[in-house]
């Protein structure tokens, strides 16, 4: 969806225009010829997927394929979708998935004890007792 930016309205109207009637890349989905979801706006999109005749599974995996044959069209030539940086930590029956990454704990005596320690050079430093 668009939001309201002139520029990714501007670089879709050019895409639309300049495209290839056989692309791949012009509607991902069979019952809506030509649609075009980065020039729809929010509820739009929202009304083109409750009439969609299939279920969300298939409509996220066409999605899915049609995001990479965007990705693939504009040169980016990337097909991975695993992030390769830090996450926050995970707690629960998550936190041993992987990719998880160990993380120190800081718990609230931690932080008092270092507080503690940071007052007592302060009132040093002011010559308090």
């Amino acid at each position: 969806m668009h939001d309201n930016d002139p520029e990714v309205l501007q670089k879709e109207k050019n895409r639309v225009l300049s495209r290839n009637i056989n692309d791949k890349t012009s509607a991902p989905h069979e019952n809506a010829p030509g649609w075009n979801e980065s020039l729809a706006s929010a509820s739009e999109a929202a009304v083109k997927a409750d009439k969609s005749p299939g279920s969300p599974g298939e409509l996220q995996s066409k999605t899915v394929e049609y995001m990479r044959a965007r990705r693939v069209e504009e040169g980016d030539g990337s097909a991975s979708t695993t992030a390769y940086y830090s996450r926050d930590e995970v707690k629960g029956p998550l936190s041993g998935a992987q990719g998880k990454e160990e993380v120190g704990d800081v718990t609230e005596d931690s932080i008092l004890k270092k507080l503690k320690e940071l007052k007592g050079k302060v009132k040093a430093d002011r010559g308090e007792a």
